[in-house]
């Protein structure tokens, strides 16, 4: 088992590598997503034995490098950009917001006898995931300030019920037509796919002026949040960077300057891949299977909920689609998606609902989570 965390860095770098270089030329793994791709190599390089479940890179990356990206990638997150989200997309996301309070609280009370009083810390933790990815999972479990004999368990089932729930809705496509859901736009076929998303991940424009400005900024809020954190109100990294990286997005030009997106998704796959080299199977087997079973029956919930009530709505089922993507994935899966359907129309829109999702994740899974401990525990 390679033990150097300099190695084991590497190893996350070449998943990351790899995973964006097969993501443009292989059909599979374009649309699995690089960022499925890092989960799951890395979860089986930690299970065959070839790096740890936990090490100084895998700290390294949720200490430094996580709120640095998420700095980088909300520097994009202007409150005015929501005009670009299509309104049944941006209706569809707020439905998915509702119900994942109320799916994962349901599922809460029903399983509160099996997993104790602190079920709902894992509820409020996998709303936050819910509604803006795994980051939001990690902030509201420092928030919560979680045991880690009980945040381990519900990380490596909100990890695999992740990924089990982003196969669901990839698949979901070549059924839903079928069941009466309407379309709004035109999937193309294997080769307008390709191109189209070929040509999305062109090169863009980015100069050294730029690159230095938002590199220099994200590494000084990321200082700061960490100095708040330590120094003044000892509340999660992540919600301080959230909270200065978004006052900064919509206070100055700094979304204009390129390559925030594409540095800060680099950091984020590095983050999937460092999460699914944590998910041990063995211990998943042991000690997670009921919370598993509480995520899925809560995803299970907000699915059937919130896809009737978008139905009754006439929300186009690509929408609702990128919606939830865009929630459990947030902005790295939700547009690739729409890249890989070819539903042009929807790729800044997956890529605005994710970040907006990173935005408020955090604060509706810690709201949701008090409301369900008031209510039902």
């Amino acid at each position: 088992m390679v033990q150097n965390p300099n190695l084991i860095m590497g190893i996350f770098v070449l998943l990351v590598l790899s995973g964006v270089y097969l993501q443009r030329r292989v059909e599979f793994i374009r649309k699995l997503s690089a960022a499925m791709y890092c989960i799951f190599g890395a979860m089986i390089l930690a299970n065959i034995g070839i790096i740890p479940t936990w090490s100084e890179a895998h700290n390294v990356i949720f200490s430094y490098v996580v709120p640095f990206s998420i700095a980088l990638v909300l520097f994009n997150a202007k409150v005015s950009d929501l005009k670009f989200a299509a309104v049944p997309a941006l209706k569809a996301f707020l439905i998915h917001c509702v119900t994942a309070v109320v799916g994962f609280g349901l599922s809460a009370f029903i399983f509160k006898g099996l997993i104790g009083p602190n079920a709902w810390q894992a509820a409020a933790v996998f709303i936050a995931g819910g509604i803006g990815g795994t980051v939001n999972n990690i902030a509201t479990g420092s928030a919560l300030a979680i045991d880690k004999s009980f945040f381990g368990p519900i990380l490596t089932a909100a990890m695999v019920g992740f990924t089990i729930y982003l196969f669901f809705i990839f698949a979901l496509p070549s059924f839903l037509p079928k069941w009466g859901f309407k379309s709004a736009y035109k999937t193309l076929d294997k080769d307008e796919a390709k191109k189209f998303y070929e040509s999305y991940w062109n090169e863009k424009s980015i100069n050294l002026d730029g690159v230095t400005t938002i590199l220099s900024v994200a590494i000084i809020l990321t200082v700061a949040s960490i100095f708040l954190k330590q120094t003044v109100f000892n509340i999660p990294v992540e919600i301080y960077t959230t909270t200065f990286a978004l006052i900064l997005a919509n206070t100055t030009n700094i979304g204009s300057i390129g390559g925030s997106e594409e540095i800060g998704t680099f950091g984020f796959l590095l983050f999937f891949a460092a999460c699914g080299g944590m998910v041990n199977i063995a211990e998943l087997i042991k000690t997670a299977p009921i919370l598993l079973v509480m995520y899925l029956l809560a995803l299970l919930i907000l699915s059937v909920i919130g896809f009737f009530v978008c139905k009754l709505l006439g929300i186009n089922y690509e929408a609702i689609l990128i919606a939830g993507n865009a929630g459990v994935g947030g902005p790295t899966t939700a547009p690739v998606m729409a890249v890989s359907f070819g539903w042009k129309e929807l790729v800044l829109t997956g890529i605005v609902l994710g970040i907006f999702g990173y935005a408020i994740g955090t604060y509706i899974g810690l709201a949701g989570g008090y409301i369900i401990k008031a209510i039902f525990f």
